[in-house]
């Protein structure tokens, strides 16, 4: 898709916890909690051991980190891509798609878990929305393609920051573009910057939230 700033109105995301199942691997625990409301949803996070990209896909979690890593990639990239999702390393996840995302981090208490959604009915906080695009390390200025990886039905793109970063976001590497992280800011009207001073007039808009959306690709 092609850039994509444009301005409107729009009700703020409502929030609502969601409960990990504490029996459940954490896979398993997520395909519980979002199997009606997120299809094709896809997952983003940190652990203490990396980076984590996936995707839910026909009833399974499939990530980067459960690849098969051809023997000619492993002296670039080693035998694995991406941190494994389990509860004892994971520090913040989302699972996004164009309707909703999931939010889960770890707190003292254990890993938490909040639905985050735009109100269906016009009650709510009203806000300015702004859709932005991030592009993907390594997307980039890189010539030629990055290798591409299949596992269950879904193709990882393998990037490579120019630091040597390496990285595998679910999605087929475009012959043209750049992939790129699609999210949508949330702004509320603030008090103007200076009320102290009478003759200033000028409003300013606050960034309240920031919801993921999908990956995509921008031309």
């Amino acid at each position: 898709m092609s850039r994509d700033r444009q301005w409107r109105a729009g009700i703020g995301p409502t929030f609502s916890e969601g409960t990990l199942h504490p029996g459940a691997d954490l896979p398993e625990a997520l395909l519980q909690l979002t199997s009606d409301r997120l299809p094709n949803g896809v997952l983003l996070g940190t652990a203490d051991d990396g980076v984590i990209w996936g995707r839910l896909a026909d009833g399974k979690v499939v990530t980067s980190a459960a690849l098969t890593i051809p023997e000619p990639l492993h002296r670039q990239i080693g035998c694995q891509v991406g941190a494994k999702l389990r509860r004892s390393t994971l520090q913040s996840l989302r699972v996004f798609c164009e309707a909703r995302e999931l939010r889960v981090w770890r707190t003292p208490e254990g890993l938490r878990a909040v639905w985050v959604e735009e109100s269906a009915s016009d009650e709510g906080p009203k806000v300015a929305c702004l859709d932005d695009e991030h592009p993907l390390l390594g997307s980039e200025g890189n010539p030629g393609r990055p290798p591409q990886l299949q596992l269950d039905g879904t193709v990882f793109s393998i990037l490579r920051g120019r630091a040597g970063e390496v990285h595998a976001p679910p999605i087929p590497y475009p012959p043209t573009g750049t992939l790129v992280l699609r999210v949508r800011n949330y702004y509320h009207l603030h008090d103007p910057l200076f009320p102290q001073i009478p003759e200033h007039k000028t409003p300013t808009w606050q960034l309240r939230d920031t919801r993921w959306l999908s990956l995509d690709v921008s031309n």
